[in-house]
C-alpha cells in the first residue's frame, strides 16, 4: 500500500483508501476497508455493502475511491464514544440523517486538549497500521497517563480488536516513558494493575505487585478484594513470608553480640577481672547500642509496628549517624572524651554487623528511582512470569478454588531467597 500524504502527526493517508474515518471535522483518516475488517468484527459490521456508496462512473473517473464514511460520535472527556457509519451518495458525499455527531470542544488541530480522546482513537488506528504511538509525557500529569491508557484499552474493547495488534505498541509506548510510568504506578498501583493485566505486560505487572506487597498491611480489605484472585494470593503469600523473614532478622538483632565479647557456656573460657578489664569499652559500646535498640522496639519501631520495621531497618542499613549518633551516645556513655572516641569506634563496627543483617530487605526490586521518589515501605520482592495471572495454571503452584481470601493459610511455595547473614 503506497501512501500519498501524511498529516502533521505522521500517520499516512492512503491514495487508494476506500474508507474515511472522521474523528473530528478537521481530523480525518483515509484507510482501507480490507485492513480494518481484518482486525475488527465491529469494522466488519460498519463496512458493509449496504453502507457503502455505489459510485457513479463519473466519480470513479475523477479518481474518487472513498466508498465508506465513518464518524466518531458521543465522545466526551468521560466517554470514548463510538463509531457510526454514515451513508454516502453516488458522488461519495455523506448523507446526514440527523444522527448524533462528534460533541467535543476541539482546538485548532482537531484535538480535545483536556482529555486527548481523539488522540487515543488516533493512536489505536495508527497501531492497526503498525505505526509507533505516543501516549503522554510528564507535562500531562500522572493521572493523564493512566486515563489515556484506559481510553485506549476501552477503544480496543469497543472495536473487539485482537490484543496483539494494539496492546504491544501501547506497552512499548508506556515503557518508553521510563520513570514517568514507574512514578505513575507508584501513585496508583491497584489501578495500574488492571492495565498491566489487560496489556499482559510483565514489567508493569511486576512493578505493581512489588508496591502492593510492600504496602500489604496498609491496604483495606475492600482494596485487597478488588484484586484478581491469583494476584491476591500471590501478594498475601509474599507479604506473610517476608514478615517471617523480618522476624528472623529482628530476633538476630536482639540476640546479637559482637565477637569481641561473645561467650558460649561450655565452649568459651570464663575470664577473670584482669582479662575482662580490657574489654570494658566493648561492653560500654554494646550496652549503649542495645539500650537504644530496645527503646526502638518498645516504641513500636519493629516488624509489628505500623510501617513493618521499614524506618528502623532503613536506619540500620544506612548506619553511621542515621541512628544512635554521637549525641545519643553521650546519654548512655559516661566516659571521658578520649574514651568516648574508642566507644564510638566499637559502635561503628557493630553498626556494620547490623547493616549486614538487614541488607537482604533493603535492596529495591523496583524500576522506579527510589532515590528521587522516596517510599516508606519495603520493595525487595521478586516477581516472575509464572506469577502473572494470564499464565497457564500448570506454570506455577496450584491452589484450591474454594480458598477463603480473607483467611489464607501460609504458603511457602515461592522460591524467593533472602540472605539472612
Amino acid at each position: 500500500m503506497a501512501s500519498s500524504s501524511s498529516d502533521e502527526d505522521g500517520f499516512p493517508q492512503y491514495e487508494n483508501a476506500d474508507v474515511q474515518i472522521m474523528l473530528s471535522p478537521i481530523r480525518v483518516l483515509r484507510l482501507h476497508s480490507d485492513v480494518l475488517k481484518g482486525t475488527s468484527s465491529v469494522f466488519k459490521q460498519l463496512l458493509t455493502n449496504e453502507n457503502a456508496a455505489v459510485l457513479s462512473n463519473k466519480t470513479k473517473a475523477a479518481g474518487f475511491r472513498l466508498r465508506h464514511h465513518i464518524e466518531l460520535v458521543g465522545a466526551t472527556p468521560e466517554l470514548i464514544g463510538r463509531l457510526r457509519a454514515i451513508r454516502l451518495d453516488t458522488k461519495g458525499r455523506s448523507i446526514d440523517d440527523g444522527g448524533p455527531r462528534a460533541n467535543m470542544a476541539l482546538d485548532g488541530n482537531g484535538r480535545d486538549p483536556s482529555c486527548h480522546i481523539l488522540d487515543d482513537w488516533y493512536n489505536v488506528m495508527a497501531a492497526i497500521y503498525g505505526q509507533k504511538i505516543e501516549i503522554g509525557s510528564a507535562e500531562d500529569g500522572l493521572f493523564s497517563l493512566l486515563k489515556r491508557t484506559d481510553n485506549i484499552i476501552g477503544i480496543c474493547s469497543h472495536l473487539k480488536l485482537k490484543k496483539s495488534i494494539v496492546f504491544s505498541p501501547v506497552e512499548v509506548a508506556l515503557l518508553n516513558t521510563n520513570q514517568y510510568l514507574w512514578d505513575a504506578i507508584q501513585g496508583a498501583p491497584i489501578e495500574w494493575l488492571d492495565v498491566a493485566v489487560s496489556l499482559q505486560s510483565v514489567p508493569m505487572f511486576r512493578e505493581t505487585v512489588i508496591h502492593l506487597v510492600g504496602q500489604w498491611d496498609r491496604l483495606s480489605s475492600n482494596d485487597k478484594n478488588t484484586l484478581p484472585r491469583k494476584v491476591y494470593e500471590l501478594c498475601h503469600r509474599k507479604a506473610e513470608k517476608f514478615k517471617q523473614h523480618k522476624k528472623t532478622i529482628e530476633n538476630k538483632i536482639l540476640e546479637y553480640r559482637p565477637k569481641e565479647i561473645s561467650y558460649t557456656k561450655g565452649e568459651d573460657p570464663a575470664l577473670g577481672k584482669r582479662n575482662l578489664q580490657p574489654k570494658i569499652f566493648n561492653w560500654i559500646a554494646f550496652s549503649g547500642l542495645q539500650l537504644w535498640l530496645m527503646k526502638a522496639f518498645r516504641d513500636g519501631k519493629g516488624v509489628d509496628g505500623p510501617d513493618g520495621g521499614f524506618d528502623l531497618f532503613s536506619r540500620l542499613f544506612a548506619g553511621h549517624e542515621e541512628y544512635y549518633d554521637r549525641e545519643d551516645q553521650t546519654r548512655y556513655v559516661g566516659v571521658s572524651q578520649s574514651g568516648r572516641a574508642v566507644v564510638t569506634q566499637w559502635i561503628d563496627d557493630m553498626k556494620k554487623d547490623l547493616k549486614k543483617m538487614v541488607a537482604s530487605t533493603m535492596t529495591s526490586s523496583l524500576r522506579m528511582d527510589t532515590r528521587s521518589n522516596k517510599i516508606d515501605y519495603f520493595s525487595c520482592f521478586e516477581v516472575e512470569l509464572r506469577h502473572c495471572p494470564w499464565v497457564e495454571e500448570d506454570a506455577g503452584p496450584q491452589y484450591d478454588d474454594d480458598v477463603d481470601l480473607g483467611d489464607l493459610e501460609e504458603d511457602m511455595s515461592d522460591e524467593e531467597m533472602f540472605d539472612e547473614d
